[in-house]
């Protein structure tokens, strides 16, 4: 049933809502806490680094351990793989280097004569490598060395955090992997919640159908038992009664007929709301149709001078496959909505048109027109919009043809400009 239908989606929306912040909180703390670590552990470490050569150059200007000018060291080759340093005097000259990183020197040359880089203070730097145009990252720290309190010189230092910054893209990667598969799990599981928790609501919504339809069947009989008295006493003429009493007898009768209405059309929107609702959908001309049913209405109209208009060509065929009987009542529910409610002195226009595989009969009323509201609302059972409570009906009228339409396979919508129009558009299947 749509309306059971539409409001699972809501709840599934919801549950999914709730569940994919949820987890996307999660993935974004875990995801932003790894990075903050690796992100400080690089910085860390290319402070060490450069506190290690600084020291060295320390040493060097005391005299302690002697100057080399080799890019080669003692210390690890493996080590110094991915390691770099620069060791300068206070006057800008090049005391000690090393830097396998041939990709690195011109952005670590330029970094260091530009002196972007502040005591104390460390840079992660991109760099294009060529031809390839990679993407490469390093990161280089800056110390300055001291003798006896004296400024010596200045250590530049780093290494190549490619690795360990490109495995934050690859984590990032896996946490989108993960994030998707969790959400989907979750809109399953979400499904899943919903369905457990609307069952008891269609349960109980089935036992009030099924109460409406017994009771409406059973109240069809006293009715008409009623409304054959009714008619052999008005016809009765040995009675003798007065005029008040046939008066009496006609309102009697009036209103019956207009619980025998109610009755009806209660049957039938329960017999709607279940599939076994007996459709004898076939291809038929929809002009004909509309035509009998202006024919119908065109008293009514006229006493509230309104004019009806069928806007299509007399010649055109288009056709739908649904239920006849069915959709002549949904289009006289629409005219007699029109009629009733539009203003005296304005027009009335049917339009018949067809498209993506629809046959579409447009209803049209000036004078009258629909707010936000009651566009909302309008196909509710029992609605009664603030204009309309002052007419008669019961407020089933266009829930009935909403009901008939979907069980043809189409659709009814309203809508309105909010002034002085009030459109009601009914699309019906054209094929099986």
């Amino acid at each position: 049933m749509k309306l059971f239908s539409s409001f699972r989606k809501k709840l599934v929306r919801r549950y999914l809502t709730l569940t994919a912040t949820l987890l996307c909180l999660f993935a974004a703390l875990i995801y932003g806490s790894t990075v903050l670590f690796v992100y400080r552990s690089t910085i860390e470490k290319a402070h060490l680094i450069a506190t290690e050569e600084a020291e060295e150059l320390a040493y060097i200007a005391s005299g302690s351990k002697p100057l080399c000018h080799s890019t080669k060291s003692e210390k690890s080759g493996c080590y110094l793989n991915d390691v770099f340093y620069y060791m300068f005097s206070t006057s800008g000259a090049l005391l000690k280097s090393h830097n396998n990183i041939t990709w690195s020197e011109e952005p670590l040359t330029k970094c260091i004569e530009e002196k972007v880089i502040d005591n104390g203070s460390a840079h992660i730097k991109t760099v294009i490598t060529s031809p390839k145009r990679r993407l490469r990252l390093l990161v280089i720290a800056r110390e300055n060395a001291y003798q006896n309190g004296r400024l010596v010189g200045v250590a530049y230092a780093g290494f190549d955090c490619s690795r360990s910054l490109m495995f934050l893209g690859r984590l990032l990667l896996i946490t989108v992997c993960l994030l998707a598969l969790g959400l989907y799990i979750a809109y399953k599981i979400s499904g899943y919640l919903a369905n457990k928790a609307m069952q008891p609501i269609i349960n109980s919504f089935a036992r009030q159908m099924q109460f409406a339809a017994n009771a409406s069947h059973e109240l069809r009989t006293p009715l008409t038992v009623l409304m054959s008295g009714l008619d052999v006493l008005g016809d009765d003429e040995e009675n003798h009664l007065s005029s008040f009493s046939r008066e009496v007898v006609g309102d009697m009768k009036d209103e019956v007929l207009k619980m025998r209405h109610l009755i009806d059309n209660l049957l039938l929107l329960a017999r709607a709301g279940k599939a076994p609702l007996s459709t004898e959908r076939k291809e038929l001309l929809l002009l004909p149709l509309i035509n009998a049913c202006c024919e119908k209405i065109a008293l009514a109209a006229a006493k509230k001078e309104l004019s009806v208009e069928i806007k299509a060509a007399p010649e055109e065929m288009i056709k739908a496959y649904a239920d006849k009987t069915h959709v002549e009542q949904i289009i006289a529910i629409l005219l007699d909505n029109a009629v009733k409610y539009a203003e005296a002195g304005h027009e009335i226009s049917v339009c018949l048109s067809c498209g993506k595989g629809y046959a579409y009969i447009d209803v049209v009323n000036t004078g009258s027109f629909l707010n936000g509201d009651e566009l909302k609302h309008i196909f509710e059972r029992f609605y009664r919009g603030e204009k309309t409570k002052g007419q008669e009906g019961s407020g089933l009228g266009l829930a009935i043809a909403l009901a008939l339409a979907e069980k043809n396979g189409g659709n009814l919508r309203a809508a309105s400009d909010g002034k002085n129009t009030a459109e009601f558009i009914l699309a019906l299947p054209q094929k099986r």
